[in-house]
């Protein structure tokens, strides 16, 4: 009914109807692990992470409500900014930028453009098979080792993701063909969660 797959037209290069609900697998094996993660290690607190999390489920939503229904741009538009104020508004915002020290009237503008920025830069790269997961991988990977030493938190939250991501990836891989795409739940989850982990202080 709701035609819950992605459909050939001239603008694709695939074959077949392709299912496009991925990013759910994604933002629930993330979330439920992450929780686990923080109520088992006393060293984790959960308040730090809070606004990341929650704000993410959010815009994963909303992203699974545009996949199914077409939401339209203004809507997505103050989703986003809804989403990225629970962020900024819980002290995650751009203090420092190359070692220049901002007002807060410039980081928190400057944090809502960057979030905003960066969740529909990886909805728009969705469009070729493992490209958003794999770039994902990589920025998650990398952003991990830099939390390692001095913010558990950080550290924990992007390797649960990267391993929600490698389950995703087996599938989405163009070898032969990809067996589902993360669609625009997925995309927009992933972009927010880069674009708010360097976030954390460190």
């Amino acid at each position: 009914v709701y035609s819950l797959y992605d459909t050939v037209n001239a603008r694709k290069i695939h074959s077949g109807n392709i299912p496009r609900l991925g990013g759910v697998g994604i933002a629930l094996s993330f979330i439920i692990c992450a929780v686990i993660c923080f109520l088992l290690n006393e060293s984790l607190s959960m308040k730090n992470s809070w606004p990341i999390l929650v704000s993410g489920m959010i815009i994963f939503v909303f992203g699974i409500i545009d996949d199914i229904v077409e939401l339209k741009a203004i809507i997505k538009l103050i989703v986003q900014l809804i989403a990225s104020a629970i962020v900024v508004v819980n002290g995650f915002y751009f203090r420092k930028v190359f070692g220049l020290t901002l007002p807060w009237f410039v980081g928190m503008p400057l944090t809502f453009f960057w979030i905003i920025g960066i969740i529909n830069s990886y909805n728009l790269i969705d469009g070729m098979d493992g490209l958003c997961s794999s770039l994902a991988i990589t920025v998650l990977a990398s952003l991990g080792l830099i939390f390692y030493k001095n913010t558990g938190d950080a550290f924990a939250v992007c390797f649960i993701l990267t391993g929600a991501i490698l389950g995703f990836l087996i599938y989405n891989l163009p070898i032969p063909n990809a067996k589902i795409f993360m669609g625009d739940g997925g995309s927009q989850f992933l972009g927010f969660m880069i674009a708010t982990i360097p976030l954390y202080t460190s």
